[in-house]
């Protein structure tokens, strides 16, 4: 009995360990680095680290591949063993300090040690897997934290995992590094974006630390916004289908920087009514100017606080007055101005068809022709005849000779008094 008792004692305790090996087998691993397409890397300007995985090729008096991967010490071990060919029998191990040094380095001294070892077989010496890196993104971020990435990654591709808040600073992000706690590195994504320039946008490193600062100056952009951006895209209050977004402003930064920053303006922008809103002010901005002619006199130099907005064209055509259906019909481009006449139903009896006007948004009036190319926003006002047919002039003399008849009969009584 006791024997039998140890033996189901023994079965628990591997059946528990089991459960539990199990359990572990469940828990939810990051991606290896591997899955992630490799770029082109530049050997001079990738660094090696613990997790790297290189793979050195032999060819010549012997074809062969052989994985090095770069311990945690920083060191790769080169070991060869029951090779088959000219150095059969033949046996070698050595090792390489990798840690810090860059990929060119490292395989022109591998290339050098087995060369030298095994004389007559070319080297060579690839990337085969970056390895995964912890940096920690913090400051004005929705999701602040450590990110699992790699030496490839850019500070942006952290920060922008991180999602930064609609005042988040693009142009003053700081990262302390682990190596030197003590040196920052300034960040400038906006120059990064507009010149290409790696050294605004520095490659990550083990330990990094991003701190992502309040943009201390901004203006918004309101209205008709080519595509609002992830960073920093919200949505003006109580106008869901309008598009707002805030802006860092940079010393010197005038309308026309901004909109080329943020990407533009839409083709429904309402270029000739922009405005901007500066301390309860309205100023007007003639876009057209700005964009189309690159007129400088007319790109105001922006403050912190401006409110940019770009109105939408009206997307529509009205006709009013004299047509047996008036009000707004939807603007087809390239359209004539006796289409809208025929949507609206066409003339009534009274239209005085030969004063009829085209009015544009910019105040200026056009006389009326049927093939008349319509614009956006324009009104069609269709007048009213006052005198068209003999009736109208029947009645028009009977109501001044009752009129009259009326009062001389005022005068009469007013005389017998």
């Amino acid at each position: 009995m006791k024997m039998l008792g140890i033996l189901l004692l023994f079965l628990v305790n591997q059946l528990g360990q089991s459960k539990l090996l199990s359990e572990a087998s469940e828990v939810t691993e990051v991606a290896p680095s591997e899955e992630m397409a490799i770029p082109y890397i530049d050997p001079h300007a990738y660094y090696l680290g613990p997790g790297d995985k290189l793979l050195l090729v032999l060819k010549g008096k012997m074809n062969f591949l052989y994985t090095l991967y770069v311990n945690p010490n920083g060191f790769c071990i080169l070991k060869f063993g029951s090779i088959h060919g000219t150095y059969s029998g033949y046996s070698w191990i050595d090792t390489v300090f990798v840690l810090g040094k860059s990929l060119y380095e490292v395989s022109q001294e591998i290339a050098h040690r087995v060369s030298k070892a095994l004389p007559g077989v070319d080297v060579s010496v690839f990337l085969h897997r970056v390895r995964n890196i912890r940096v920690y993104v913090i400051g004005d971020v929705k999701h602040p934290g450590e990110y699992i990435l790699t030496p490839l990654h850019r500070v942006s591709d952290a920060v922008n995992r991180a999602t930064p808040r609609e005042n988040a600073s693009k142009a003053n992000i700081k990262v302390l590094r682990k190596t030197n706690p003590n040196q920052e590195i300034k960040v400038d994504l906006l120059r990064y974006e507009e010149t290409g320039d790696p050294n605004y946008n520095p490659f990550l490193k083990e330990g990094d630390v991003i701190i992502v600062p309040q943009a201390e100056r901004w203006v918004k952009l309101w209205g008709e916004i080519c595509t609002p951006r992830t960073y920093g895209a919200v949505t003006a209050p109580g106008q869901p289908s309008v598009k707002t977004m805030i802006c860092e402003l940079l010393p010197g930064d005038r309308i026309s920087d901004i909109l080329e920053r943020e990407g533009g303006v839409t083709p429904w922008a309402d270029l000739e009514n922009a405005y901007i809103l500066r301390g309860g002010h309205k100023i007007n901005v003639d876009l057209r100017r700005i964009i189309l002619y690159r007129d400088t006199t007319a790109d105001i130099k922006l403050e912190h606080g401006d409110i940019i907005v770009i109105p939408s064209i009206p997307r529509k055509v009205c006709v009013i007055g004299e047509v047996k259906n008036p009000g707004s019909f939807d603007y087809i481009t390239g359209s004539r101005a006796e289409y809208y006449i025929g949507l609206a139903g066409g003339f009534t009896p009274r239209a005085d068809r030969g004063k009829i006007r085209v009015k544009r948004r910019n105040g200026e009036v056009l006389k009326y022709t049927p093939d008349l190319e319509v614009e956006p926003g324009d009104i069609i006002e269709v007048p009213r005849v006052l005198l068209k047919f003999w009736e109208d002039y029947v009645y028009l003399t009977a109501t001044v000779i009752g009129m009259t008849a009326t009062y001389f009969w005022i005068q009469e009584k007013l005389g017998q008094r």
